[in-house]
């Protein structure tokens, strides 16, 4: 197994960074970091240690990543591939009262009447579609999309990107700084920055002159997962939702619910179970964590974790001293497994994870250990050191 494959399936297993969903990613990230000298070349002496030396360099890139950075590519009916673009068109899955429905119509009308006498929009249709009025038909465009792209073996770093929606699937083509392209991305950012439009909906206007729907409420949900340091983590989920202000107050708020209940949905799939705890359940949290104490596992390093010195019967103790003794969150003697059960609620419910406390097994790692761990992945795959070689 070669060194890019073993890079690959790290990256899978340690940030969930996929071969064919992230493929882009993958491949920019590998030939900004090794290109064609090689890993060995260019990150140590050794096969296994410039793996290592990579791996650590790779994190922040793959970090950044998952926390939904630029994924690179232009944007999906005619723009990026489908899925890659975080954000949502959230009015078009809004049931619209009438009064909205007749202003969204209006205003989506004269959006593209006005957009069609743009200047940038009639200097494109001119230079590339044979007259500042002329439009394509939807059937048309992937033929001249393919008429546009740069032959292979004429590709250069700042080539353009583009996606476009064939037989529904994301199909792409490539231009040059200087292509029709090219300038359908810039024309399509400019639209996308002045309109209610997504870029998707801008470069569809400007091939086929087709009225866009105003966008109304857009949102991006955003989900962070194993934040923390290595010992400890919590998953967290935020929403950021861009609205028109003629929207009104009740629209808005449906939209927000949607987004809110999909983001729950997704991350329970992803493992974190949002569940909100009681009162009590989070007090019981607090509790546990105020008796958490900090432990330097390597001053050199900068590396520690929390540790719980006192068991969990001598906790549920202490927490049932707190209270009065007819108080309906006391356990008693019987209630040891109760005690444990909500205070994993409560973790739950708070961090949205459930590795918070007590600390995850064998987190963290020294640098020694980091090794003699990563030297057993390699022996997995069938990658063995020099040392190990030699021998």
């Amino acid at each position: 197994m070669d060194e890019k494959a073993v890079w690959e399936l790290t990256l899978r297993d340690r940030w969930g960074i996929e071969s064919i969903a992230d493929r882009e990613f993958i491949d920019d990230v590998w030939g900004r970091l090794v290109g064609d000298r090689g890993v060995v070349g260019q990150w140590g002496e050794t096969r296994a240690g410039a793996l290592e030396e990579l791996l650590e360099t790779t994190e922040g890139y793959c970090k950044s990543h998952r926390l939904g950075r630029e994924r690179g590519g232009a944007a999906g009916l005619g723009g990026r591939p489908s899925g890659a673009s975080e954000e949502k068109n959230l009015g078009g899955q809004l049931a619209l009262d009438p009064k909205s429905k007749s202003h969204l119509t209006a205003l989506s009308e004269y959006l593209a009447k006005i957009a069609a006498v743009e200047r940038r929009v009639m200097n494109f249709r001119r230079r590339f579609l044979g007259a500042a009025t002329r439009t394509l038909k939807p059937a048309e465009v992937p033929g001249i999309l393919k008429s546009w792209s740069i032959r292979p073996g004429a590709e250069k770093e700042d080539d353009v990107f583009l996606y476009w929606t064939v037989e529904d699937k994301p199909a792409q083509f490539r231009g040059s700084h200087f292509s029709a392209i090219a300038e359908l991305d810039r024309v399509g950012n400019y639209l996308a920055r002045n309109y209610p439009w997504f870029k998707e909906q801008a470069m569809y206007f400007i091939l086929c002159g087709e009225v866009a729907q105003a966008k109304t409420v857009s949102g991006a949900p955003r989900q962070s997962y194993s934040c923390g340091p290595p010992a400890h983590n919590f998953s967290r989920g935020t929403i950021a939702l861009e609205i028109e202000a003629w929207m009104s107050p009740e629209l808005v708020k449906k939209a927000y619910a949607k987004v809110q209940r999909e983001l729950r949905e997704d991350m329970q799939l992803a493992g974190a179970d949002i569940r909100y705890g009681h009162e009590r359940n989070a007090e019981i949290f607090r509790f546990v964590l105020d008796h958490s104490k900090v432990e330097v596992v390597s001053e050199a390093e900068g590396l520690g974790k929390l540790t719980l010195h006192e068991n969990w019967r001598n906790l549920r103790r202490s927490w049932d001293d707190t209270l009065p003794v007819d108080s309906p969150w006391r356990y008693g003697e019987q209630g040891l497994r109760n005690f444990r059960r909500d205070f994993g609620r409560g973790q739950q419910a708070i961090t949205d994870g459930t590795q918070g406390l007590p600390a995850i097994p064998g987190q963290p790692k020294t640098q020694s250990e980091s090794r003699a761990y990563f030297a057993q992945f390699l022996e997995r795959w069938g990658v063995r050191s020099e040392k190990t070689r030699n021998t």
